[in-house]
């Protein structure tokens, strides 16, 4: 490479953002003459002030293809930009040879890793540049090298102190971050002070997918290996993968198939050359592919900006390692606080963000009855530990109130009617015209009365949401069964502890035991807590306990749980995962039902159907839902793609049961 220049006679070109970063970062700002067409953003995130033009400005050394600069190029879908790359691998980038004479550099930093990254040492060769001129061409392969690479352009730059004091402190940083991790995973039961991971297994850490690009997908390679794995994670194909071992991995395109094999914890949508805005864009659009990862389902699939954290080869990588593992253990409050601390940590909204899908809480979207997200001092912990230590009383973390104990509650022999978070008795002596506003307890909400037919010994217990598919359930359930002398249902209802509200369906609690009273069945209310790191399992199992208690006599069962699902398979594939923990058969009446027989069976019963939420223009609040069904029909002759139950979430429904005799909403006149 020769001799190094002295830093007064340098006049760099850089060809790519990595090495404007690492120059910048060296203090050689005023050493850039030229630079590539993408490196402008490094200036500015460093808050550069850059002469453009005028003597001694800096030049701008190439033009590519496809420059997002370009209103055009910035609208194309990845699929397009994918295509256009690939008939046009080896012709992206055009030097400009009239502005690298006008820059006269000594010395070019460009890469020779990935002919899509940037300008390629052999493009270089076609321009008529002095034997005298250094060129280095940087190309790491992973963490390590990308590391060694501050050093080897401090050195080019004959300033090799400061690419040492650089790698340093960059290896300094890292190491504070990982100690932050290691502490909690080796220092502590694994989940402490955690939110709920409905099947993530308190021995191990969590699998990330980081995703290159979405369409097709493409995973992350070289370096992003490292980052997962400083991150204190693993990486979601490393199971799968006989070549895990290989830390020279290049990204690769994979299939959705393998993908939902990996089963990832956590997703992070981190497209090559994409900042946080447009890598949110895209990932909300390929939510019909999320929806069938548990990640989805989970609220753990997460955008970044792709471009400055994960593809540029540089000292920005830092904060990339550092957004893998806020996303990754976002649900640890104590570490995802600490991550937070860092200053090089980039913020929530800034450099990353959790990807929320039609603008609702992911967790609501397509299962209504969610796993519980602890978002504040987890209480459910708190208490479990105090009772451990056999206290009556703890103090709230987010009032300061005490607040008694399932120990302390016990003491006193009976239900105190106050509707106490830890009531070990099923809130039986809340009155029952306040259970629904009251109870912080899976607990009877209103009984419709005890068996009493010998022959009936099995109850069928419907998850019921207060919509037209819950509704349609129970009439499927009835009409199966005529002479309905072989089980009894009793209505199960999971809602909000706080709003009342119910996932989803935008409908309160109330509605809900009004249809129960007029269906003339017995309603268990299951409150979800926010604040709480208590399995959803858990909370279904206390409400099948107040079942057997409540409502079954000695010799009853609960024969099966029932669901309203029509055709979401991996809703379907959840609930037989999770649910079947219970030990209870799972049934599905509606399922692969035809439309036209369920809209028919709709209209038989009479039962008006109001949409209680919509997340699309074409469906109003209020509106009948048959005239909706109706016209979505027609709509579809137009090719729009809404479906016309509204199963992907577009909108959702409340039956108003208590408008229709009972018999004939049942289909049991």
């Amino acid at each position: 490479m020769g001799k190094s220049l002295p830093e007064d006679t340098l006049r760099i070109a850089s060809l790519l953002p990595a090495a404007t970063d690492i120059l910048i970062c060296l203090g050689l700002t005023d050493c850039i003459f030229g630079i590539s067409h993408e490196c402008k953003v490094v200036y500015k995130e460093h808050g550069k002030n850059v002469n453009w033009c005028g003597d001694d400005c800096v030049h701008v050394l190439n033009s590519s293809l496809i420059d997002f600069d370009r209103a055009d190029d910035a609208a194309m879908t990845q699929q397009e930009i994918d295509a256009k790359v690939k008939a046009n691998a080896d012709s992206l980038y055009e030097m400009n040879e009239a502005s690298m004479e006008l820059v006269r550099p000594s010395l070019i930093l460009t890469q020779g890793l990935c002919a899509v990254c940037g300008p390629s040492p052999k493009q270089l060769s076609c321009l008529k540049i002095s034997s005298h001129v250094k060129v280095l061409s940087l190309q790491p392969r992973n963490l390590s090298e990308v590391i060694e690479s501050f050093v080897q352009v401090a050195k080019a730059c004959n300033v090799p102190t400061r690419g040492i004091t650089m790698k340093n402190e960059f290896q300094r940083r890292l190491f504070q971050l990982r100690s932050f991790i290691d502490d909690h995973y080796e220092g502590s039961s694994n989940r402490e002070n955690s939110k709920a991971w409905s099947s993530l297994s308190e021995k191990r850490k969590p699998k990330v997918l980081l995703l290159e690009w979405l369409d097709p997908p493409y995973d992350g390679g070289h370096w992003v290996i490292d980052q997962i794995k400083y991150a204190g994670c693993e990486n979601s194909f490393d199971s799968l993968d006989s070549c895990q071992s290989d830390v020279t991995k290049k990204s690769k395109e994979v299939s959705w198939d393998k993908i939902y094999k990996s089963d990832p914890d956590v997703v992070i949508v981190a497209c090559c050359g994409f900042d946080l805005d447009r890598n949110l864009k895209d990932a909300k659009e390929a939510k019909g592919a999320f929806m069938k990862l548990r990640a989805f389902r989970e609220n753990s699939i997460y955008a970044a900006d792709g471009n400055r954290y994960f593809a540029r080869p540089g000292p920005s990588l830092l904060g990339g390692i550092s957004i893998i593992a806020r996303c990754a253990h976002d649900r640890i409050i104590s570490l995802s606080k600490k991550i937070d601390e860092l200053d090089f940590s980039p913020k929530e909204g800034l450099g990353w963000s959790q990807v929320i899908f039609d603008e609702t809480k992911q967790a609501e979207i397509e299962i209504e009855d969610t796993v519980t997200i602890a978002n504040k001092d987890d209480f459910y912990k708190i208490h479990a530990d105090t009772c451990k230590r056999g206290k009556k009383y703890y103090l709230d973390p987010e009032t300061g109130y005490r607040v008694f104990t399932r120990i302390g509650l016990e003491a006193l022999g009976k239900c105190c009617g106050s509707g106490c978070r830890h009531c070990p008795y099923n809130h039986a002596s809340v009155k029952e015209e306040d259970k629904a506003k009251r109870i912080k307890q899976p607990a009877l909400l209103y009984r419709a009365g005890k068996f009493t037919n010998k022959d009936i010994s099995m109850i069928k217990v419907l998850f019921w949401s207060g919509g037209k598919d819950s509704f349609l359930t129970l009439r499927a359930l009835y009409r199966s069964n005529p002479q309905r002398n072989d089980f009894a249902v009793v209505l199960l209802t999971t809602f909000d502890e706080t709003s009342r509200i119910i996932a989803n369906q935008n409908i309160h609690i109330d509605s809900v035991v009004r249809q129960a009273k007029h269906l003339e069945l017995s309603l268990i209310g299951v409150p979800m807590h926010r604040a709480s790191s208590e399995l959803y399992i858990s909370r279904i199992g206390k409400a099948m306990d107040v079942v057997r208690k409540e409502i079954l006599h000695e010799h009853g069962i609960i024969g099966s749980l029932v669901f309203g699902d029509l055709h979401l398979d991996h809703i379907r594939d959840w609930r037989d995962k999770e649910l079947s923990k219970l030990k209870i058969p799972l049934e599905y009446p509606l399922w692969k039902k035809s439309y036209n027989h369920l809209i028919e069976s709709l209209r038989s019963s009479k039962v008006e159907c109001k949409i209680s939420a919509s997340n699309v223009e074409a469906v109003g609040l209020g509106d009948d839902f048959i005239f909706t069904y109706d016209k979505l029909s027609l709509m579809k002759k137009s090719d729009v793609t809404i479906d016309l139950f509204g199963e992907n979430g577009e909108f959702h429904t409340l039956a108003k049961t208590w408008v229709t005799e009972r018999t004939i909403a049942l289909g049991i006149d």
